[in-house]
């Protein structure tokens, strides 16, 4: 397995959710308060390739993440995604269905690739668990 998927999800992987520009509304009045005004405040449109780190609101929290996405078949908007998130397990919530799994693991791992054979790699990338629906073969 490439070093950019994690095989199981922990307590410390975080939820990764994408979003189109016109689900965000509807995804945010679903949210907290707190979760709801972080993604105003920080102009976030799910504009495709974009990505943001939600913090925890309190103890019934977690972090979160979302990146936008053009539409459920955008692999690129993923690849973006593992350039940018720091350092971390993420796992896809919700799963999405089999062909959008695979879109988003093929986007990951191009975003995710460096060429280290002959030099150490510039930075630690995150690791996506490689999601249920998606082909491993």
């Amino acid at each position: 397995m490439l070093r950019c998927f994690a095989t199981r999800s922990t307590n410390r992987t975080i939820p990764i959710t994408s979003l189109t520009s016109s689900r965000l509304k509807a995804w945010l009045r679903r949210q907290s308060a707190a979760t709801s005004q972080w993604v105003q405040a920080s102009d976030y449109e799910a504009s495709p390739g974009s990505v943001l780190l939600i913090p925890a609101g309190g103890k019934d929290q977690t972090v979160r993440a979302v990146v936008g996405v053009s539409d459920n078949q955008d692999i690129w908007s993923w690849g973006a995604a593992a350039a940018a998130l720091p350092e971390r397990s993420y796992r896809l919530d919700p799963q999405p269905k089999a062909k959008t799994a695979e879109n988003a693991a093929i986007g990951w791992a191009l975003g995710a690739y460096e060429f280290s054979q002959y030099r150490m790699p510039k930075r630690k990338r995150p690791r996506l668990v490689l999601p249920a629906r998606a082909d491993r073969k």
